[in-house]
């Protein structure tokens, strides 16, 4: 067939049109590239293994404090997360969740009768910079401080406080006691402040005096006065304990008798006895009166011609501004001797 030369130049141009856009032939592959695919690495977190920690309380002497006639020596000081139960057995630490102030300690009871104090974990507590911790319950069973302290034994043990982790210790104290008994205080470091108590005044003073059974003449002298926070005799039992109760204290004179008579004997009784302290002019009954300054059972019994030492005991506040003992029955012109006691606290 016969084509023009116009039509055949239209076909001409199409073709190049079609092969200058990429056009593919017959048999051509058309290859399209893949997106490339992104993978997430697989993260894997091992829990690390608990750690014991033990701070030491830099710089720690030991030191010691007395209550209820009881002395307790601080030898250690730490805030540890090791268990209780580890720490009270003393073998391979156990790691705990939580911490503790862990303070070893050994007390010692200095007393030669069976008179002793009872505790428990809640009379001990830690003042760590104003705040009070009281020792872990778990010190009930676990530590020999919460129990009896027989008389002439000592038990090394240990209290523990619950604490935050990275408690500092420096400006704690240890405090022991529980209301209404005075209260003892140990700073765990720096400087520690000597005992107020006891207190021993010498004395010589004389007042005489009528007894209360016979009526025998008797002079009573004065040799010694003696104040303490803690049951000053062994054999006695007061009405607050083995510990004076705050604002209170204990003192016992110390005072010879002498029966200046011929006949009849005098018996020097708590209760019946000669014995009075005026405390700002008001009397006060000792609660025994012994033969022996260990504050044995029974009063002195003097007879005439004869002479016994007396320890007599009273509790007393420590607030009063006068403090004086009255000898003698108070119905027949008692004798007054003026104790100078100094400022209480």
């Amino acid at each position: 067939m016969h084509v023009s030369r116009l039509v055949y130049l239209r076909i001409v141009a199409v073709a190049l049109v079609v092969a200058s856009c990429g056009g593919t032939g017959a048999g051509e592959t058309t290859t399209t590239a893949a997106a490339p695919t992104t993978t997430a690495a697989s993260t894997t977190t091992t829990e690390s293994e608990p750690v014991l920690v033990v701070d030491e309380l830099a710089g720690f002497e030991a030191r010691s404090v007395v209550f209820a006639n009881i002395e307790f020596t601080v030898t250690g000081v730490k805030v540890s997360n090791q268990g209780l139960r580890s720490y009270a057995e003393g073998g391979e630490p156990e790691i705990a969740d939580t911490y503790h102030a862990f303070l070893d300690i050994t007390a010692v009871n200095r007393m030669s009768s069976t008179m002793n104090e009872g505790f428990e974990s809640q009379t001990y507590a830690l003042d760590i910079g104003g705040t009070v911790v009281t020792a872990a319950d778990e010190m009930d069973f676990l530590s020999d401080l919460a129990s009896f302290i027989l008389a002439n034994t000592g038990v090394e043990s240990f209290l523990a406080f619950p604490v935050p982790a990275g408690t500092v210790l420096e400006d704690a104290s240890l405090v022991i006691g529980l209301p209404p008994d005075r209260q003892a205080r140990l700073t765990l470091s720096g400087p520690i402040a000597p005992a107020f108590y006891p207190i021993v005044i010498a004395l010589d003073e004389t007042a005489d005096g009528i007894g209360t059974t016979n009526g025998g003449p008797l002079e009573f002298t004065v040799l010694e006065v003696s104040l303490t926070e803690d049951l000053p005799q062994e054999h006695a039992t007061s009405p607050t304990g083995h510990r004076a109760d705050a604002g209170e204290i204990f003192l016992v004179v110390h005072a010879l008798v002498m029966h200046t008579g011929v006949s009849g004997g005098e018996h020097l009784a708590s209760t019946t006895g000669p014995w009075r302290l005026l405390v700002d002019g008001i009397p006060r009954a000792p609660w025994t009166v012994s033969d022996r300054p260990t504050g044995s059972p029974g009063g002195p019994i003097l007879q005439a011609g004869a002479a016994v030492e007396a320890w007599v005991a009273f509790i007393v506040p420590i607030d009063a501004a006068e403090y004086v003992l009255q000898v003698g029955d108070p119905a027949e012109d008692p004798g007054l001797i003026p104790l100078p006691l100094p400022e209480l606290q």
